[in-house]
């Protein structure tokens, strides 16, 4: 794109204006919604190779938050997964988020808290005693083959939730003593939420927010607290490390010592681990107000974002209208955007796309945005009523 393009964006009760870069996506990804994830998923794709769902929605992708909202967003095949059924989505007042442990975490073999960068391993896969144990054990699950029994803790508050452990890893793998692996994911909120998540291990786990430990399940050396980690679930809240913005959510789980781990392989020393919890955003959802963005996508064309807690958790539809207009027009006429175009209307989207070829050397496009995403924003004024003077008649694109 022309270095010289420039956006521009008037807006009234917006506390967030923000610029993101996504990575480049090889030709061999088919990503058309820039989320990282393509379709069909490839190795080539910047977030790896599992499938996008949708390719067409940025919010949908593997992983990502699953909110109440009729779609699968986390993409694991279950609609509105971890929410409460008969609950409406559009509730006013606390909006919650629901997350539990399944394939779409990543893994780390070393510590990603550590002094030296690492990379994940891949994603968790779902890890199962026996066929029978734990009593959820889905059918895609590697199988330890330990014949006795155990990971016997109630899951039902958790819907969704699997036993994982690292990838690659079978029965017959070595299971060295003391041997951990990370697993982690990342959350963005525009506002700081409360946040709680419960544990069970076999044999012990460390829970981490951005880095911080906030407590122990089970252990290396104890055999009686390492089997009752495996029966119950404990909960730890995290509320005072959540912020705004980006929240890592590590697992940290481990191996158990000599003193209660066997020698040899998985099929004689499992280990996994089962978690879930959920975030709440108090207070009505206009509080979280509404983050907008421009990026390029893969051929250079300039997008506007936008994104709300309201409508992302909240289940409200946003409704807004996308102007644009040149700015030496703008010089010449003091400042009024007398001479914008409309570049369209966008009802319960997150994406405007400017298909126009970059304007004149020297010069540059504004752009305008104004409807309600969360809360009404308008042209530079503050009335409540969405689509207030503009959009104009008159269209961008012939």
């Amino acid at each position: 794109m022309n270095s010289e393009r420039i956006a521009l964006l008037t807006l009234t009760l917006l506390s967030l204006v923000s610029m993101i870069s996504f990575p480049t996506v090889a030709a061999a990804c088919v990503d058309a919604d820039g989320d990282g994830y393509g379709s069909p998923g490839d190795a080539s794709c910047p977030s790896g190779n599992l499938p996008d769902c949708d390719n067409t929605r940025i919010d949908v992708h593997p992983g990502a938050l699953e909110v109440c909202d009729g779609s699968d967003n986390d993409c694991n095949g279950i609609v509105d997964d971890g929410f409460d059924v008969g609950v409406p989505c559009n509730v006013p007042g606390a909006i919650r988020n629901r997350f539990v442990s399944d394939a779409t975490w990543e893994v780390f073999a070393d510590d990603p808290a550590g002094p030296l960068p690492v990379g994940p391993i891949g994603f968790a896969q779902s890890v199962c005693l026996d066929a029978s144990h734990p009593a959820n054990c889905p059918a895609n699950a590697t199988l330890y083959g330990w014949p006795f029994g155990g990971w016997s803790v109630g899951l039902s508050d958790l819907p969704g939730a699997r036993w994982i452990w690292a990838p690659g890893i079978t029965g017959q793998s070595p299971a060295p003593i003391l041997e951990d692996y990370f697993f982690q994911k990342t959350f963005q909120f525009l506002c700081s939420p409360s946040g709680i998540i419960s544990v069970a291990v076999d044999n012990l786990a460390e829970v981490r927010v951005n880095g911080t430990p906030v407590g122990t399940h089970g252990s290396t050396n104890n055999e009686q607290v390492t089997l009752a980690a495996q029966s119950f679930l404990k909960t730890f809240d995290i509320s005072s490390q959540l912020v705004s913005g980006a929240n890592i959510l590590t697992i940290k789980a481990q191996q158990g010592d000599e003193n209660i781990s066997q020698c040899c392989t998985y099929s004689v020393n499992p280990a996994g681990v089962v978690f879930g919890g959920s975030f709440t955003i108090d207070g009505p959802p206009e509080d979280c107000d509404c983050g907008i963005w421009i990026d390029e996508d893969g051929t250079g064309q300039l997008r506007m974002n936008w994104i709300s807690h309201a409508v992302e958790f909240g289940g409200l539809q946003s409704n807004l209208d996308v102007a644009s207009g040149v700015l030496s027009e703008l010089r010449a006429d003091g400042g009024v955007f007398s001479r914008a175009c409309a570049l369209g209307s966008f009802t319960n989207t997150t994406q405007a796309v400017d298909t126009r070829t970059d304007p004149a050397a020297g010069d540059g496009y504004y752009y305008l945005i104004s409807g309600t995403c969360a809360l009404p924003i308008g042209w530079g004024n503050s009335s409540s009523g969405p689509r207030i003077g503009l959009p104009p008649s008159t269209s961008c694109v012939p």
